[in-house]
C-alpha cells in the first residue's frame, strides 16, 4: 500500500523504517487495511499508535479464527522484521506489540521464536538471537564484533555500551578493562535514552552466561 503523505513536512520526525513496517502489514494482512486508513485519517501516521491497533486487530482476529493465514503472515512479518530492522523497528515492536498481546495465549503460542523469547516467562536474556557480546555477554548482536578481516564491525552494544573498532581500535580499551569499568559503574543498560533494556535483562545472569 503506497503511502499518501510522503511529501509531508511534520514538526514530528517518523524514523523510516518503522513508517515502512506499517504500510506494510497491510500486504501481508489486507484485513489491517481499514485500521491503516482509519488510522491515517485520525493521525497521519504515528506507528507506536498503529500497532496499537494492530495489536488489538490480531487478537480479534486470534479469537475469530485461532490462527488465519493473515494472522500468521503478521507475524512472520514482524518476525523478520525485528530480526532485520534498526532499534526503532525492535522498540515498536517491543513496546506497542508484544508488550500488548503477551499475556493472549492464542497469539503467543502463533509467535516464531524471536518474538517469542520476548515475552514472559519466555524470555530469557542470556537466550541467544544473534551475536555475544565478548565484554558484557549480552546475546543479540547483529554482527560478530570483529569481522572476517579483523576489523571492528562498529556496532555498539546496548547493554555495555562498547563499539567495537572504536572502544577498543581508537581509544585502547580492552574488552576486560571495559568490563571492569561497566561493573564499576553498576552494570547500568548503557542506550537506555534510543534502546530501552528488555523485559527482565538480568546483567548479572547475562555476565555470569559469558563466564561459563
Amino acid at each position: 500500500m503506497s503511502d499518501p503523505h510522503d511529501d509531508e513536512d511534520d514538526d514530528y520526525e517518523i524514523d523510516e523504517e518503522t513508517r515502512a513496517l506499517a504500510f506494510e502489514t497491510v500486504d501481508v494482512a489486507p484485513g489491517l487495511t481499514a485500521v491503516l486508513a482509519e488510522h491515517i485519517a485520525d493521525y497521519d501516521m504515528l506507528p507506536h499508535v498503529y500497532f496499537g491497533d494492530v495489536s488489538r486487530w490480531a487478537e480479534a482476529e486470534a479469537a475469530r479464527s485461532g490462527g488465519s493465514s493473515e494472522l500468521v503472515a503478521l507475524l512472520a512479518l514482524l518476525e523478520s522484521s525485528y530480526l532485520t530492522g534498526n532499534g526503532d523497528v525492535q522498540n515498536l515492536i517491543d513496546a506497542s506489540f508484544i508488550e500488548m498481546v503477551e499475556d493472549n495465549p492464542a497469539i503467543v503460542k502463533l509467535l516464531q521464536p524471536v518474538l517469542l523469547s520476548r515475552v514472559q516467562p519466555y524470555y530469557r536474556p542470556t537466550k541467544s538471537v544473534g551475536y555475544p557480546c565478548p565484554v558484557c555477554g549480552y546475546s543479540n548482536l547483529k554482527e560478530p564484533p570483529r569481522l572476517p578481516g579483523g576489523g571492528g564491525s562498529y556496532e555498539i552494544c546496548w547493554s555495555c555500551g562498547f563499539e567495537f573498532g572504536v572502544t577498543d581500535d581508537d581509544n585502547g580499551y580492552s574488552y576486560l578493562q571495559w568490563r571492569e569499568r561497566w561493573i564499576a559503574s553498576g552494570m547500568s543498560w548503557a542506550t537506555e535514552a534510543n534502546h530501552p533494556r528488555p523485559k527482565g535483562w538480568d546483567p548479572a545472569a547475562q555476565l555470569a552466561s559469558l563466564m561459563d
